[in-house]
């Protein structure tokens, strides 16, 4: 498994938390389990939910692996979730649905708002996998032709 920075210690970096509110609050944590930290900042700490997703994205981005989506062979159901418009917007190519999940494929930079897009307008588990920006958008190119109507 890949290590990674802990939120708790972007946070910090990023000076959203000082190191005894992050002491106190993951305490707090391990008293309160299944609470996620990021969570707990907003809650307790009033943490800007912006900071939090920055941390997150910058997280998610450390964990090294990346996938070729242009190797990747969408799932039809989990691609009809999303228009060509959205994907496009979003840099979103979704891979596959598993009951309330959605793995897809998406962008370092993209990684917010994909999440956003994917939890708040299509009400789903944000399940992403990282990829670079040309393969993804030659493999979103190959799921959603473009047509005249698109170009418009």
């Amino acid at each position: 498994m890949t290590t990674s920075t802990r939120i708790g210690d972007l946070l910090c970096a990023a000076g959203e938390l000082d190191p005894a509110e992050l002491n106190r609050l993951l305490e707090l944590q391990e008293s309160t389990p299944a609470r996620p930290l990021g969570a707990l900042a907003e809650e307790h700490a009033g943490v800007d939910p912006a900071a939090v997703e920055a941390a997150w994205a910058a997280q998610m981005s450390q964990w090294g692996g990346r996938v070729d989506p242009r190797r990747l062979y969408p799932e039809q159901e989990a691609v009809k979730l999303v228009t060509p418009r959205r994907a496009r917007q979003f840099s979103v190519l979704p891979v596959s649905r598993r009951g309330d999940r959605l793995s897809y494929c998406t962008t370092p930079l993209g990684l917010v708002s994909a999440h956003r897009f994917v939890t708040n307008v299509l009400g789903l588990v944000s399940e992403p996998m990282l990829a670079m920006r040309s393969e993804l958008h030659e493999a979103i190119d190959r799921q959603y032709p473009a047509t005249v109507r698109d170009v418009a």
